[in-house]
This record gives structure tokens, C-alpha cells and sequence, in this order.
């Protein structure tokens, strides 16, 4: 477990956070508890924790004291249903409507009490629920009669437990039907029932945790970036819209081969309204409208590499319950990886071409446009220019190469000049000072490319600081737990479907490959170049001490040239090191 559970950095500043416990969170009213430790200095952060973090815990304790039963033995309704469960196991009793003969019902009412081990206020969709519930606390040997605290305290988890001993009943009843009527039990939607076995099943183990409550412990436990926190919260509710909030050591391996190959038919690029579909239906739409697509537009499926991604993750996670003693194995260590990951093969991004670079900066966007710019691509002719992000970024990756979560969330302040032996200004991006940075080559000094002085950049510069602005590009999302780059990714890849570049082999990264490309093409040497565009070098040498001097580095740049970069209708007022403040 982590040494200060919660710590967390983001946007450069540490924040405390506690995940609330299911029994107080209707009475806090949130998941989580966040507070910024208005740090960045992790030591200063970690002073800050201890008093932060204590009075998180108290304000949980005061929500138990306060709540609609403070003295509830939660432990003793636990240890009850699990001894009813275990009696079911035994002699499995019926959980369903007596008018339920058909497996469709079966499922539907299986799906009731899933939703009710989900959602605390779905319980009453489910018909005599506080009366099963006082029954089973009852048989397990904790007396309990219908009105009682514990039954509105405990209603999640005996939610849970009728999902489960329903499941195990039906298993029981198809194995029973296909003994004696094989057509009947053809019907059955294995899906939402389970597999049939040959034989009868081996019981299932009394109930674990659900797989929602083993992943909110997990993200309590570890310390991850808001962005990565925001992937691991995603993949978990994938997995529980496919197979439900069931005990995590209910999770079979032949649940989770199915799974993994529906997540391999995932679309690597959503709509917002096909990402808050269920994973089953957000599938089932996007193949249909795909497939309506001409074949060069059609979007791809994620590829093997990120399958095998969410696969490492959720393998982590039970891990994690493994060396808690939440649960005795990990049924993801028990599948080997290359057996149960599919995917499409991954898409090998190549560099702009020539004619390529010249026709996307001869765009409407990049040469005037029609309309004002707030909406859509800029893609019809007009005579409206923005000098925005959208313009700027991949002009600053062509000629930088840098990386879109650099440039995107550069601040001002990292913009500078200084002036060399011969009294001559060299503009420059110091990025020394990143935090969250791929590896320890990208904290570096990158001179800004001459022609971006012909461009207006210092005069985009120079605008921005007389506005007050604190970012080189304000009108990000710099909050975003994805990066401020994040959005921008995704709206350059219409940008590009909307102006005739549907290559999926080409991408906003490939301004950096681009570079790359003509930065070996040019006299400049490797090492150096390797320093400019911050690529980890794999020898000691290339790893060219703490950098190279910003002169040299600055001469090198100016070599790197984009002759088929067209001209673009801008004209440059600032001259020296004369904005107003940076230098």
C-alpha cells in the first residue's frame, strides 16, 4: 500500500484525496474527498498530507455517527449472508417470480438485482425486496424483521448476494433442463445467465467484494495521474457493464476471454455519444454506421497493444486484492496473454510528406477562411484568420518537432530570450523545469526556429502577454486530467478527414517524425538533434551531459529547413528581445 494513500500530483500542484466508503457516501454526498495542498515541492506536500488526510477521516467518522444507523453491526449482516449463501450452495432456493419461466425473464430479474447492488435507490423496483432481505439475514443468524436499519444499511450487498445465488440457481436449472429437455435449454441467453456447463458446476466461493468496490479500494491504495486514474475508472466500467458488479472472485475465465475480445472491437476513436453507450450497444453501433463508411474513412478497432494494455490492468488490480488477502487468486494470471488479447495491428505512423506540408498549409484555416472560427474545421475559403492553438500548434511541431503535450501547455513564462556573444537575440522554450515529462531528455532548451519570427509568432506572444494570459494557448483545456494537448489531438484528426487526409497512418504526431526525418537529412548530427527534440539517448555519449550550450543549439535549428512550406498572409511587427516581459 502506498506510504500516503491519496497523494496525488496534478496540474503540477499535490492534492489529498480518500475514496468515501459505500455506507456514508449518500450522506457526504460525494465519491471522493479532494484537496489541493497548494504545493508543488513534494516534502512540503507530504507535511501537508498527514493533517489533511486525518481530517478526511474524521469527517468520514462523523457521517457514520450521524447516519440513519450508527451502531449497525455491519460485520455481523456480513458473516450472515455469507452463511446464506452457503446455504444456497447446498440447497438453492428460487429468487425469481413465480410467473418466470422463460430464461428472457430470468435475466431481466437477474439484471434487477444487479442494478440494485449498484445503485442504492433501485431496490425498489425489485417486488418484496426488504422481505427477502429479512429472510436471508434471518437464515444466516442475525434475527432481523422487515423495517429494520441494518436491511436499509445493507441493501447493496444483499443485492449483490440475490445476483448471485440467482445465477447459481439458473445454472442449476439449465444443467437440469438440458438433461431432460436439450431444445429448452437452447434458449437460454448465455449471455445474462452464464455458461452452461456439461455437468453441474462446482459451487461457487461465499461473495468477495464487487469488482466496483475492489477497484475503488485499488485507486485509494496507488498513486497514478488524474489522466491515467480516468483510463483504470474507464476500464472498470467497461468490465462491469459486460458482466455486471459481481464479487470479483466470481469472475470467471471464460467471462473474461469474452471480454477481452469485445474490447478488442472497441473503436479507437468515439463519438461523445457513442463513449457513453453501454459497451455492447456503443459496439453494435459503431459496426453498423462503420461499415456504411467508404473503406477509406472507416475507423479502426483498438489494436492488440492497448488490449493487452487494459488486460495488464485489470491483472494488476487483483494482484493487488491477492496481496490484501481480499481474494485468494488472480484468474488473469491464470490465462496466459497471448491467448486471450486480440486486436488490430497497430497503425505504424509515418511523416508529412512534401506535397502533403504544402497542401495543408494552403488550407482555408492557415490562409483565411469563412465564419469566425469558434465552430467547426475552418475548412471553407473566406477571409478570416484566427491565430489561435489550432493554427499555431502544428506549425510549432513542424518546425520544433516538439511533443503536442509540450507546446500545448507550455505557460508563457517558458518562452524567453537571451542574447548571445555577438549581442544577437535567441528566442527559446525552456522546458527544463516540466514535471510531467515522458522521459529525462524532454526536460531540455529548444531555440525557436528563425522562421517562426517571419511567421508573427512573437508578435502571437506579445498579444498574449498584454492580455494578461498565463499559457501560451489560454484557450485549452489546462484543467483537463488528459492534458491540455488532449482535445486539440482529437479535433486535428477531423480537422484532417474534413480537408481531404483520411490516413490513418498519419497523425498530429507525425509533425514530430517529420522533423525527425529532415533533422537527419540535414548537417546537423545526430546527438544534437537527439538534444533539440528531446529523444532519450541510448548510449552515455548521446545522453550529451545535462545538454548542449543554447548557442550551438540554436545554429543547428536554423538548419533544419522546410523549403515546400508555403507562404503564409502574415506580416511581423516585434523585432528583438522587446516583449514585455519573459526575456
Amino acid at each position: 500500500m502506498a506510504r500516503y494513500p491519496g497523494l496525488t500530483l496534478q496540474r503540477n500542484t499535490y492534492i489529498a484525496r480518500i475514496v468515501v466508503p459505500a455506507d456514508v457516501r449518500r450522506i457526504i454526498g460525494k465519491r471522493e474527498l479532494i484537496q489541493s495542498l497548494q504545493t508543488g515541492d513534494y516534502k512540503e506536500a507530504v507535511k501537508r498530507w498527514g493533517p489533511v488526510h486525518k481530517a478526511f477521516k474524521e469527517q468520514i467518522a462523523r457521517a457514520r455517527a450521524k447516519g440513519e444507523a450508527p451502531k449497525l453491526d455491519t460485520q455481523a449482516a456480513s458473516n450472515a449472508l455469507t452463511k446464506w449463501g452457503m446455504m444456497v450452495m447446498r440447497e438453492p432456493v428460487d429468487l425469481v417470480e413465480p410467473e418466470t419461466e422463460t430464461p428472457w425473464l430470468v435475466a431481466r430479474q437477474i439484471a434487477a438485482y444487479d442494478r440494485a447492488s449498484q445503485d442504492p435507490d433501485a431496490w425498489h423496483l425489485i417486488p418484496n425486496f426488504d422481505e427477502m432481505a429479512a429472510y436471508m439475514l434471518t437464515k444466516g443468524g442475525l434475527r432481523t424483521r422487515v423495517g429494520d436499519p441494518i436491511i436499509a444499511a445493507m441493501r447493496g450487498e444483499i443485492a449483490t448476494y440475490l445476483a448471485y445465488a440467482a445465477r447459481h440457481v439458473e445454472r442449476q436449472r439449465l444443467v437440469m433442463a438440458r438433461e431432460s429437455f436439450t431444445e429448452a435449454a437452447k434458449l437460454a441467453n448465455l449471455d445474462d445467465v452464464g455458461v452452461m456447463p456439461e455437468r453441474p458446476s462446482q459451487p461457487l466461493p461465499a461473495p468477495s467484494m464487487t469488482l466496483q468496490k475492489l477497484h475503488d479500494e485499488w485507486m485509494g491504495a496507488i498513486n497514478v495521474s488524474e489522466k491515467e486514474r480516468g483510463r483504470l475508472d474507464h476500464q472498470i466500467r467497461r468490465l462491469i457493464e459486460f458482466v455486471g458488479d459481481i464479487p470479483a472472485n466470481h469472475l470467471s475465465k471464460d467471462q473474461i476471454r469474452d471480454f477481452m475480445a469485445t474490447v478488442a472491437r472497441i473503436p479507437r476513436r468515439r463519438s461523445a455519444r457513442l463513449h457513453v453507450l453501454p459497451i455492447r450497444k456503443m459496439i453494435e453501433t459503431f459496426e453498423r454506421e462503420n461499415s456504411r463508411l467508404p473503406e477509406v474513412e472507416r475507423i479502426g478497432t483498438l489494436t492488440a497493444t492497448t488490449v493487452r494494455e487494459w488486460y495488464g490492468a485489470y491483472r494488476r488490480m487483483y494482484d493487488y486484492a491477492v496481496a490484501m488477502g481480499r481474494l485468494d487468486d488472480n484468474p488473469f494470471e491464470k490465462l496466459k496473454s497471448k491467448f486471450v488479447v486480440k486486436g488490430a495491428e497497430s497503425v505504424k505512423r509515418r511523416a508529412y510528406t512534401p506535397a502533403e506540408i504544402t497542401a495543408i498549409f494552403t488550407k482555408p484555416m492557415f490562409q483565411g477562411f469563412d465564419g469566425d472560427g469558434k465552430a467547426g474545421y475552418r475548412h471553407k475559403p473566406g477571409t478570416t484568420l484566427v491565430r489561435d492553438a489550432k493554427y499555431w500548434l502544428p506549425i510549432l511541431a513542424l518546425f520544433h518537432g516538439g511533443r503536442l503535450s509540450e507546446m500545448a501547455a507550455a505557460r508563457l513564462e517558458l518562452f524567453r530570450c537571451v542574447k548571445d556573444e555577438a549581442n544577437d537575440n535567441i528566442w527559446f522554450f525552456d522546458l527544463t523545469t516540466l514535471i510531467r515529462v515522458k522521459n529525462d531528455g524532454s526536460k531540455r532548451i529548444v531555440p525557436l526556429h528563425p522562421h517562426m519570427i517571419e511567421l508573427g509568432w512573437l508578435d502571437y506572444v506579445q498579444a498574449r502577454r498584454e492580455a494578461g494570459d498565463r499559457w501560451l494557448f489560454p484557450e485549452l483545456n489546462h484543467d483537463s486530467k488528459y492534458g491540455a494537448g488532449h482535445e486539440f489531438s482529437k479535433w486535428w484528426g477531423n480537422w484532417c478527414d474534413k480537408n481531404g487526409f483520411p490516413d490513418r497512418t498519419i497523425t498530429h504526431h507525425s509533425w514530430r517524425h517529420t522533423w525527425k526525418r529532415r533533422a537527419r537529412q540535414s548537417p546537423v548530427k545526430e546527438e544534437m538533434h537527439d538534444v533539440l527534440s528531446g529523444h532519450k539517448g541510448t548510449t552515455v555519449s548521446r545522453g550529451y551531459g545535462e545538454g548542449a550550450d543554447i548557442e550551438p543549439l540554436a545554429r543547428d535549428m536554423a538548419l533544419i529547413t522546410f523549403p515546400e512550406f508555403p507562404a503564409l498572409p502574415i506580416r511581423a511587427e516585434v523585432k528583438g528581445c522587446d516583449l514585455r516581459a519573459g526575456d
